[in-house]
């Protein structure tokens, strides 16, 4: 799997972290397990939210 977002630093291993949108609020959207690629999953919300809300979206699963 290609990365892709930014690697943020956590417990000593690096998590990859993808954030996206304008505004003061943030919300995290934390994937379940299960399916393939919650990037994609999550890619219509994050960009229908983008221009009011910054949506963070973390990969659980891929820390190194």
């Amino acid at each position: 799997m290609e990365p892709y977002g930014q690697h943020v630093s956590v417990d000593g291993k690096n998590m990859n972290v993808f954030i996206q949108g304008k505004g003061e609020e943030t919300i995290v959207l934390l994937p379940g397990f299960g399916t393939a690629s919650p990037a994609l999953d999550f890619k219509p919300l994050i960009s229908e939210l983008s221009p009011i809300i910054k949506s963070l979206w973390l990969n659980l699963l891929v820390m190194d």
